[in-house]
């Protein structure tokens, strides 16, 4: 079921970027972002030290929980931001990409995909990496850049003991310092294919 804040930040984004097809061929825009957005209210309601920490009125259907004005003016502010790392960090395809346009991580990660779909802490894991890289302002692309930087992480470790808790940790925390060194680089670190009308606005 779609929400209202989610309904919202369609809105929100399509404002903003108006030849987006939020809808149609950029639905993926708007899946990504979507995502982000409930990584964040997550990640602030873990970080906040107030006792109504633990009901944030967001992270539900705000509807009813917060006041219309509010929830707006958040969106406005939240969504500028996401679109400015977004188009930082995001390379744009147009139309068919060629070989050499595909993003390629910097190690293979099709090959440990048996071993990380064995690791039964993965989900905690692409949490963990995913607020490392929030609290680094990266608010765009959290879990799919999370993800890859375990993926990449584990192409180190192929022989990791996925029953021992402390290689897990050793492995986890080597996803960790990755996830802040990349924090301080800059430059896309992930493709995707848009719609080229959405590429000609971006670039006027």
């Amino acid at each position: 079921m779609i929400t209202q804040m989610e309904k919202l930040l369609a809105k929100k984004i399509q404002e903003a970027e108006p030849s987006i097809d939020i809808q149609g061929k950029d639905l993926k825009v708007l899946q990504v972002a979507t995502q982000d957005l409930k990584n964040y209210l997550k990640f602030i309601s873990q970080t906040d030290k107030s006792p109504a920490s633990t009901d944030n009125p967001y992270l539900k259907d705000p509807s009813t929980n917060v006041e219309a004005e509010e929830m707006e003016a958040f969106l406005t502010v939240w969504t500028s931001m996401w679109l400015n790392k977004w188009k930082q960090r995001f390379n744009l395809i147009i139309g068919q990409p060629k070989q050499t346009q595909c993003y390629k991580p910097t190690q293979p990660t099709v090959d440990v995909e048996p071993l990380w779909f064995r690791i039964a802490s993965r989900e905690e894991m692409i949490e963990l990496v995913a607020n490392v890289l929030i609290k680094n302002s990266e608010i765009a692309g959290t879990r799919i850049i999370a993800e890859n930087i375990l993926k990449t992480q584990l192409t180190k470790k192929t022989d990791l003991d996925i029953n021992d808790r402390e290689q897990l940790f050793t492995f986890l925390n080597s996803a960790l310092i990755r996830a802040r060194a990349i924090t301080e680089t800059k430059g896309p670190l992930v493709s995707i294919k848009v719609d080229k009308n959405y590429y000609c606005l971006a670039n006027n």
